[in-house]
């Protein structure tokens, strides 16, 4: 392939991924809205004697954690993150022509402070006899 139709491909698939993530965005917006819902009719019933939903608090906490991964990408999708704008917004000028697109600088610093995670695959194995 040439330069300009992998620049076709690549426009075409970073569209194709802002429109799911606006559709992503739409559904976790409805999302919060059954929440709401949920929890507001597990309250209503829990008056009721005996009638209540133990899970609650976990389902909700699935759906607010899909809702805010879904919006996030739209959000990076339309470039919408305000935190990191804001901050290059008062570097001065003078910074932005040295270091080039600061928001990616700050990005990577942010995510280096991170605490790494661990998985079950970290866990101490017990030696071998």
């Amino acid at each position: 392939m040439s330069g300009p139709a992998l620049l076709r491909a690549a426009a075409t698939l970073r569209g194709g991924c802002a429109r799911a993530a606006a559709v992503m965005a739409h559904l976790a917006g409805w999302n919060y809205v059954l929440c709401a819902l949920f929890i507001t009719g597990d309250i209503v019933i829990r008056n009721l004697p005996g009638v209540s939903s133990a899970a609650t608090v976990e389902i909700t906490g699935y759906m607010l954690a899909v809702g805010i991964a879904w919006s996030l990408a739209h959000a990076l999708a339309t470039c919408a993150h305000i935190r990191v704008d804001l901050l290059a917004n008062r570097l001065p000028q003078r910074w932005l022509g040295k270091f080039g697109q600061p928001d990616k600088w700050i990005s990577w610093l942010t995510a280096a402070m991170l605490p790494p995670t661990r998985s079950e695959h970290d866990e101490a194995k017990p030696p071998d006899a």
